[in-house]
């Protein structure tokens, strides 16, 4: 009689969710921090702001992710000098191999390369590359960091190395190269929506797919090491035409809750070719579901969604033309990638993480039902502007907490002194959280730096309460 062995079966999420093409890949694709490891920079990847650069004089401004690290972007070990004034060492200059690749040998190992102490567990290999007059850098998209994992020990990890996107368009008939990995395994099965394209038992995987049907397809690499399976994914797309179709009356531009379960998009989006919404709701790929129809008149695209949880913040963008990323201009709320982390959770509990590694630059979110202001005043009446009294306010700097809720407490003092009108510097989100709020970003969001939109309402409601105005203050001559 043969034993049933129990099975466990783990999906990694970490290692293909990328919105873009890995800047930097590894020779080999899983180190480990006591041995060598080859490091390439693709200058044509990431922000590619050292795309074509034809000098040979490129330095790794580089350090490491460890387990004292505070956060996810704190680098230590860093072995590059200064950063400004720029002088790096001679170890840290890469090779040129080819047009925007260079390669730098990380050894003897990468413990002794960065000289990190045993107890210390090394998790990421982190980067950003510059020329030797720093007048050039290279990083990930969006201008982030760019980091690598590294295995601990010999961990058992699989990898899909292509497609190297996390969701990737393609033309009918065009073949797919699929390259696997893992760092050891019993065997690699290959799979397309579930059915079984290929298997090897050895630790590489190399197969080509021919695209053929329409719509989303699902790549699935699954290692098996001693019953225990691991695997990494990918999607592709098949492009087909653009539906043309009139938009449903009532739409207006945005984000339309048409049910506690559903909702519409529309983009004024006139010369575009295609436009996809893609978010948490259809796992950030390209997709039927995301495929926005365009009018008649191809200014605007369209869609509706269905399917929504009420009780759920979604975050999400319009991809245009396949190339360009943006937040929906009428977003209530975005998230950033850059400044998010930088928010007390005292001043914006909860704040939804930032969906790294899915999307770029600013993010919209919405909720079906969102948690509802009851205002408490219905019938305030402002004062006449010849008896206006008004106390302009920067946010940030009034109250040492910069929140509306602290500013809440200081209403009576303001009254006493006569006030009836406050007028807020720009509380719409705007570049950065230190700011006068000058260099706006999103007309209709407020800045979380600050707090909710109901901590802003709730401030309002208070104001009006004791016959004090509020005055938004606005600049609607640009935007960043």
């Amino acid at each position: 009689m043969r034993a049933k062995l129990p099975v466990l079966i783990l999906i990694l999420s970490g290692w293909s969710l990328a919105a873009s093409a890995q800047v930097v890949t590894a020779d080999p694709v899983f180190p480990v921090a006591s041995d060598q490891v080859v490091v390439t920079f693709h200058a044509d990847r990431g922000d590619m702001g050292m795309k074509d650069y034809t000098g040979d004089d490129v330095y790794a401004y580089t350090g490491l992710i460890t387990n004292l690290s505070t956060g996810p972007i704190d680098w230590k070990h860093v072995i590059t000098g200064t950063w400004k004034p720029w002088s790096p060492p001679d170890k840290v200059k890469m090779t040129r191999t080819g047009a925007n690749t260079y390669t730098l040998t990380i050894a003897p190992s990468i413990r002794e390369f960065y000289a990190v102490p045993a107890e210390e567990q090394i998790l990421k290999l982190a980067f950003v590359f510059r020329n030797d007059a720093a007048s050039r850098t290279g990083r990930d998209v969006g201008g982030a960091d760019i980091f690598y994992d590294v295995s601990q020990g010999s961990a058992f990890d699989v990898k899909l190395l292509q497609p190297d996107l996390y969701s990737t368009l393609v033309y009918a008939g065009q073949v797919i190269p699929v390259q696997a990995s893992a760092s050891v395994c019993d065997s690699i099965i290959l799979y397309q929506n579930g059915t079984q394209l290929k298997k090897v038992t050895e630790t590489t995987l190399s197969h080509a797919v021919t695209a053929t049907g329409s719509g989303s397809f699902k790549l699935v690499a699954r290692a098996w090491k001693d019953n225990i399976a691991k695997a990494d994914s990918a999607y592709y797309f098949i492009r087909t035409p653009t539906v043309t179709q009139d938009v449903p009356a009532g739409l207006r531009s945005g984000v339309n809750i048409t049910g506690d379960n559903s909702a519409a998009f529309l983009l004024y989006a006139p010369s575009k070719s295609n436009v996809f919404v893609m978010g948490d709701f259809n796992n950030w790929v390209h997709s039927s579901e995301g495929f926005m129809k365009r009018s008649p008149d191809g200014n605007w695209y369209w869609l509706e969604v269905t399917g929504l949880d009420p009780d759920k913040e979604y975050g999400f963008q319009y991809l245009i033309d396949e190339a360009l990323r943006i937040p929906d201009p009428y977003s209530t709320k975005v998230l950033d990638p850059w400044n998010d982390k930088y928010i007390e959770e005292e001043t914006y509990p909860d704040l939804k993480p930032y969906p790294d590694g899915l999307a770029d630059n600013l993010v919209s979110v919405f909720q079906t039902r969102p948690p509802e202001y009851v205002w408490k005043n219905n019938s305030f009446t402002a004062p006449a502007a010849d008896t206006l009294i008004i106390y302009e306010m920067l946010v940030r700097d009034f109250v040492e907490n910069h929140d509306f809720k602290t500013i809440r407490d200081t209403l009576d003092y303001l009254k006493r002194l006569g006030v009836n009108a406050i007028e807020l510097m720009p509380v719409n989100e705007f570049e950065g959280n230190s700011s006068w709020g000058y260099n706006p970003s999103m007309y209709f969001a407020v800045d979380k730096y600050y707090g909710t939109s109901n901590d802003l309402k709730e401030l309002i409601d208070s104001c009006h309460s004791r016959g004090i105005a509020v005055i938004m203050d606005a600049v609607l001559n640009h935007a960043y």
